[in-house]
């Protein structure tokens, strides 16, 4: 040790709670997913009680799963993205679970098109794959209603992940698709990072609009749609079949696909 007493060490930014390692790859769970995680419950909890006024507080229990199935499908897309770089030498740093979804941090690396291409493709292809396997235990297995809620969730929980990742602006996964493809075009990857950029901003703006102008669809509001599909959980399951003369709420009937026991 050197004379001029001891070094104060730096503080050393928190990204939230340790969730251990997947396949070597730490998880965390960033703080500012419980702000998410509440809203989910708060917002779901009622709809499901007042479809399911058995459950009780119970209702609660059920949104707080939408919470849980819509993380762990983030967790699947970053993880996916880990091992795939992982299988090209790509060092993994950490995978972080926000707020906002999720990221994968790496090293330094040095790649080509090709590589990155695939990394970027990988996320959304496992919430495809995800998706599809819900699909599956709809078609397949006897449920209960608020297990065929569930498989509902899990079905358009990975959809959301997956679509909104491939749209094609930085910081997405689409994003990166583009960078990759005017990089394999040009020759240079500025080129792609810029034009990613830009389709980027354009994505931005798309969506702000969305949300600040909301899309005419007729009388049927955001609830309503939420409560239609809570109601197809429970007639479409075949536990509460619904009276041949009833009026469908808001438009909704059970698809033709759906099991009737």
């Amino acid at each position: 040790m050197s004379g001029g007493g001891a070094e104060t060490p730096e503080p050393v930014r928190s990204d939230g709670i340790p969730l251990g390692r997947i396949a070597g790859v730490p998880v965390y769970l960033a703080y500012s997913w419980f702000i998410i995680a509440a809203l989910i419950v708060l917002f779901f909890g009622p709809l499901v009680g007042r479809n399911f006024p058995y459950l009780g507080a119970g209702a609660y229990a059920v949104a707080l799963g939408y919470a849980l199935l819509l993380l762990v499908s983030v967790l699947v897309h970053e993880l996916a993205h880990a091992l795939t770089a992982r299988a090209y030498r790509w060092p993994t740093a950490k995978i972080v679970l926000t707020l906002w979804g999720g990221h994968t941090q790496f090293g330094h690396v040095r790649s080509t098109p090709g590589p990155s291409l695939l990394v970027a493709l990988a996320g959304p292809a496992a919430n495809f794959l995800l998706a599809g396997v819900g699909w599956i235990i709809l078609l397949a297995v006897p449920l209960h209603p608020v297990g065929y809620l569930l498989a509902e969730i899990l079905i358009w929980a990975n959809l959301l992940v997956a679509i909104f990742n491939i749209l094609p602006g930085l910081p997405l996964d689409g994003g990166r698709i583009v960078e990759s493809a005017v990089w394999k075009a040009t020759g240079s990857q500025d080129r792609g990072t810029v034009a990613a950029g830009y389709a980027g901003r354009i994505i931005a703006a798309a969506l702000a609009a969305a949300v600040i102008l909301p899309p005419t669809c007729g009388s049927r509001s955001r609830t309503c749609r939420w409560s239609c599909s809570l109601r197809s959980s429970r007639e479409c399951s075949g536990w509460v079949p619904a009276p041949a003369s009833a009026t469908p709420v808001c438009g909704c009937a059970c698809p033709p696909s759906a099991p009737v026991r």
